[in-house]
């Protein structure tokens, strides 16, 4: 079962994310009359590794140019994003990623921040352990189209998948393995929440 929710909630100031996390779950479970239970399962996930190659990028600078500020847009305003020549959109800032078409560019400064996008990403855990410290440049594109079409016919302008991407681009491979992991079994749920 597939269930969306909004919650608007105030969060005390000074508040941790773990005791946030906490607040969340105790909201849930009181909303829903949620009874679960602590299990252990087996599932599929990947560790970042450095590949047989080693890294193929470089170490962020020690003092960078801050970036142009961008101008306000309109509420409701979407930004329309600059594309490469192959069409993937073009970044500014930080740590930020953008999709346009299916062509996706990612850009983090930690393998560690890394691990947690490509986890959303992925759709499974990705644990890092890459062992390198410090912030660099970690630019990434791939085609999220690659891993949803037929291998006997690819489109002539399809792109490399983000596996493939992560391994040819920088350096890093992601090897899939099972580990037993801490999981909540839901005993009971209502369907509807109980109101504030």
């Amino acid at each position: 079962m597939n269930l969306r929710l909004n919650i608007v909630a105030k969060v005390p100031e000074g508040a941790t994310k773990e005791q946030f996390q906490k607040m969340l779950q105790n909201l849930l479970a009181e909303r829903f009359q949620l009874k679960l239970h602590g299990d252990k399962k087996e599932i599929a996930t990947y560790v970042l590794t450095v590949g047989k190659g080693g890294p193929k990028f470089k170490k962020a600078p020690d003092d960078p140019t801050p970036a142009e500020p961008e101008p306000a847009l309109a509420p409701g305003a979407m930004r329309q994003l600059e594309k490469d020549k192959d069409g993937y959109p073009i970044l500014l800032g930080g740590s930020i990623e953008a999709m346009t078409g299916g062509r996706a560019r990612m850009h983090v400064e930690t393998t560690d921040d890394l691990a947690k996008r490509l986890s959303m990403h992925l759709h499974r855990p990705v644990k890092d352990a890459t062992s390198l410290a410090g912030k660099f440049d970690l630019t990434v594109f791939w085609d999220a189209r690659a891993g949803a079409v037929e291998t006997a016919n690819p489109p002539a302008d399809l792109g490399p998948s983000l596996e493939n991407a992560v391994s040819e681009q920088l350096g890093l491979k992601l090897v899939s393995q099972k580990e037993l992991v801490d999981v909540f079994v839901v005993d009971h749920a209502e369907k509807v929440p109980t109101e504030n």
